[in-house]
């Protein structure tokens, strides 16, 4: 093969991996977004003090 046409051959095999890490990284950017849009909501937990008839705390 002549020089050119390595070169193309090569252009050619790291298109995909080029495009690949882009979809992955536009991939990432969204699900950050659509988690920081939608944090989890702080559900308060009663301590054992505050468990009264809790089955755990009463063995």
């Amino acid at each position: 093969m002549s020089e050119e046409k390595n070169k193309k051959f090569a252009w050619s095999l790291w298109l995909p991996v080029i495009l690949a890490f882009v979809l992955v990284i536009l991939g990432w950017i969204t699900l950050i977004r659509i988690a920081n849009e939608n944090k989890i909501e702080m559900i308060p937990v009663p301590s054992n003090q505050d468990a009264g008839n809790n089955a755990l705390s009463n063995p």
